[in-house]
């Protein structure tokens, strides 16, 4: 995103964006023609979306929009659509897979994942899972590895969701941006990451008035980690972004967990899920995930049966576990809960979950 007005959300594989040489009797390529001159229904969109041609640049395959949105010249557009704000296509996924470039530094990658918790911490009909395998629904990189350069005041580009409502599948990070005066701390690196997640299922900018706006949420939102302009202020989601979320994406049925509250480490304990609400349609699927680290990163599967039994690892102060719970249509619940040592006290589900 750049400093001053500039997120990207790209349309995917931005891997041609080199410009070839013409000769002399070639047809001139697209990147020598202008604005007016090029992919004119691509251009209708975006200018009826209220952009001026001034905020419209060039870039390769790819139309780059206040710096940081990107439409691709052979893709095709809704002009409006009649859906806090969203992109004309909003993902269906319910499990959607992510993939860390290994060339990210392990700063990067931590940061990529505490992004990801910060989302699936919402209750929603979706949940974000790291797989290891780079045809995953989303893939993180440096905008280097995706043969890209972005400015040294563009934080990250994302692509939106596609006609056939998958996901957004790339996001460039920029590891060279220094925009921000204080620095690039560990925050804004997880903020501005959750931001572009955010893109990538179909949110737009709050503050971009050309796109949708979604019903029943502020209007304007100066808290809001999807405002565009802003990467070296984003902390976390605001009170609208977690309404026009759960507006959008809202779950059909809902996950309880049973389970001690406080344990011993030396003793063994079972946890059960329970899924309950009218909408939900069975057989259910119960897919259980523990943090390794006593965070909220919960990188480590657990199990995938209704019940789990187990103990609180040696030296582990809090047990956090996450339960995710399909039903036989895709839709989704989840569930925090936490157990800690006896000496400790409290325990049970997590505040607002």
């Amino acid at each position: 995103m750049k400093i001053f007005n500039k997120f990207f959300v790209l349309p995917l594989l931005l891997l041609g964006f080199s410009c070839t040489t013409d000769s002399i009797d070639e047809v001139p390529s697209e990147e020598n023609l202008s604005i007016e001159e090029q992919q004119v229904t691509t251009l209708e969109v975006i200018l009826a979306r209220g952009y001026e041609k001034s905020e419209i640049e060039d870039f390769g395959d790819y139309y780059l929009v206040q710096g940081d949105i990107l439409f691709s010249k052979e893709k095709s557009y809704a002009l409006n659509s009649n859906r806090q704000r969203h992109t004309p296509y909003i993902t269906d996924r319910t499990f959607i897979s992510v993939y860390l470039h290994p060339s990210m530094s392990s700063t990067w990658r931590n940061a990529s994942r505490q992004a990801i918790t910060r989302w699936n911490n919402l209750e929603t009909n979706f949940h974000f899972v790291e797989i290891t395998n780079s045809s995953a629904d989303i893939q993180i990189m440096y905008d280097s590895s995706a043969g890209q350069t972005l400015n040294a005041n563009e934080f990250g580009a994302a692509l939106p969701p596609t006609s056939n409502l998958m996901p957004g599948n790339l996001i460039l990070i920029n590891p060279d941006f220094n925009a921000c005066s204080g620095g690039i701390t560990e925050t804004l690196r997880i903020a501005n990451v959750q931001h572009e997640l955010g893109h990538t299922i179909g949110l737009a900018h709050t503050n971009d008035s050309s796109e949708s706006y979604i019903p029943n949420t502020p209007y304007s939102d100066s808290n809001s980690i999807m405002q565009g302009g802003y990467a070296c202020s984003l902390s976390d989601f605001s009170t609208g972004d977690i309404d026009a979320i759960q507006i959008l994406f809202p779950p059909i049925f809902w996950a309880t967990v049973n389970g001690p509250s406080h344990g011993y480490p030396d003793q063994n304990y079972t946890w059960t899920g329970l899924a309950y609400g009218d909408l939900g349609e069975p057989p259910y699927t119960y897919h259980w995930y523990r943090s390794i680290d006593e965070g909220e990163t919960y990188t480590m599967t657990w199990g995938s049966t209704q019940s789990v039994y187990s103990y609180i690892p040696e030296g582990m102060e809090v047990l956090r576990l996450y339960l995710v719970v399909t039903d036989s249509e895709g839709n989704i619940a989840k569930k925090r809960f936490q157990t800690i040592n006896m000496d400790f006290g409290g325990g049970g589900p997590k505040p607002g979950m």
